[in-house]
């Protein structure tokens, strides 16, 4: 993704944010700590640019620790594991662009999961 199109996605962003503030008083990030919301909407920019760019490597950087670290603090999956798994994957270069719409507390300390609509070909 050039600089113009993830720029114009980040005012896309916003704009959307924008929208949903103004007709429910909230936005996609509202128990997101306002101090977060920029760079959790810049990580969300990264993450979509790099799954559709099958960029592994990255990807797995973005991923959640939740996602790579049992409940005992093991490792599930390294990096290696992960980029095997994902070429092996048929559909893993089909997200295009996501617009978050809502965010929910997941009960952690600091986490969230983040429901939205995502572009796929």
């Amino acid at each position: 993704m050039n600089g113009q199109r993830a720029s114009g996605f980040v005012w896309f962003l916003i704009a959307i944010g924008t929208a949903v503030a103004s007709d429910s008083g909230k936005t996609p990030f509202a128990p997101v700590p306002m101090s977060q919301r920029h760079t959790l909407a810049k990580r969300l920019l990264s993450y979509t640019q790099a799954f559709g760019e099958k960029d592994w490597k990255s990807l797995y950087d973005l991923v959640s620790d939740g996602n790579k670290i049992d409940f005992y603090g093991t490792l599930k999956v390294d990096r290696a594991t992960f980029v095997r798994d994902m070429e092996r994957t048929a559909d893993s270069g089909r997200l295009i662009n996501f617009v978050p719409v809502r965010t929910d507390e997941t009960g952690e300390v600091g986490t969230f999961d983040i429901y939205g609509c995502g572009k796929i070909p």
